[in-house]
């Protein structure tokens, strides 16, 4: 084939000029035409289908950070909540911790008048142990309270992870 000649795709002959060869190929091979123009449809609707899907997708993740922004502000209240039920066990223990050590000096005077005040040592050990086991209680409290927090805040850290 000469440098200046054009050849046909389908059936290999050669034309002197590009309009040569598109009248042949108009002549000759009509369908060759209408079938381009049919698998450039057809890729057409796969890219709109495609699209389509993208879009779809696009909404639904649009949804999903909606409502991950949503659930991370539920975690940050829920954080603001539990470290405000923190303080207060907190100062709930100072005050628990300052009436054992009243009552602690309190024994101790008692203890020196022991023989006509053993009834009231009685009483007063009582309340040290209910007091200290109060006060047990609201360390583990605190202890439970601890872990909670943690627990939310990681999660707090993933959700913020996520929505990066």
């Amino acid at each position: 084939m000469s440098e200046d000649a054009y050849e046909c795709d389908i059936c290999g002959e050669e034309f002197d000029s590009k309009k040569g060869l598109h009248v042949h190929e108009g002549q000759t091979h009509p369908d060759k035409r209408v079938q381009e123009l049919k698998n450039l449809l057809d890729k057409v609707d796969e890219e709109a289908e495609k699209v389509a899907e993208i879009k779809k997708e696009k909404e639904n993740l649009q949804d999903k950070l909606k409502d991950l922004r949503s659930e991370k502000r539920q975690l940050e209240d829920t954080v603001s909540n539990l470290e405000n039920t923190k303080d207060k066990l907190h100062s709930e223990i100072e005050s628990k911790e300052s009436e054992i050590s009243e009552l602690e000096g309190e024994l101790d005077e008692v203890h020196e008048h022991e023989a006509e005040l053993e009834a009231e040592t009685d009483s007063q050990q009582r309340k040290i142990s209910q007091l200290k086991e109060e006060r047990d209680s609201l360390e583990d409290s605190v202890e439970d309270t601890e872990e909670l927090l943690t627990k939310l805040r990681h999660q707090v850290d993933q959700f913020d992870e996520e929505l990066d």
